[in-house]
């Protein structure tokens, strides 16, 4: 069962247990926290501002609109999958547990995650110049390898060091 985040704004609290949540049409999820039981799923347009994700949160490919993780921590338990083409701003981000981006498919599409604050997004307490799996494309902004013709398929896990 799942139950879809529409337009919602959700203000503290704790979202776990069996089932699924999908987010979609500006949802705004703050001073969330969110367990290892807890599944999102985000189809749309969404924020995620003082928000603790030690579940899955899965990014839909393509999603147009804003991503905006804010006051951002991922925890040990947590994965984030960003899904290809889709484009993530991220400030004060952390994250301890995994974090994929998944390729698009060429150059012209690509999926990001994007630094939109002062301070360094950081992995298990570190800053990487780079994260593993990834390139550079300012100093803030990272996406993973594209897939072509002799290049490999497989997403990067952004695993901590």
């Amino acid at each position: 069962m799942t139950l879809t985040l529409n337009g919602a704004s959700v203000f503290g609290g704790f979202l776990r247990g069996a089932g699924a949540y999908a987010v979609t049409g500006g949802t705004a999820l703050t001073g969330v926290t969110t367990f290892a039981s807890t599944t999102i799923n985000q189809i749309g347009p969404g924020s995620y501002t003082n928000f603790t994700n030690g579940g899955t949160l899965a990014i839909a490919a393509n999603v147009s609109g804003p991503i905006t993780m804010n006051g951002f921590s991922n925890e040990g338990s947590g994965s984030i999958a960003v899904g290809a083409v889709s484009k993530v701003n991220a400030a004060d981000f952390q994250t301890y547990g995994l974090l994929a981006l998944n390729p698009g498919p060429d150059v012209n599409h690509i999926t990001l995650l994007t630094n939109a604050g002062t301070p360094a997004l950081t992995w298990r307490g570190r800053t990487p110049s780079s994260p593993a799996g990834c390139s550079s494309t300012t100093a803030s902004s990272w996406t993973p390898p594209i897939v072509g013709p002799g290049r490999p398929r497989s997403s990067p896990t952004l695993a901590p060091w």
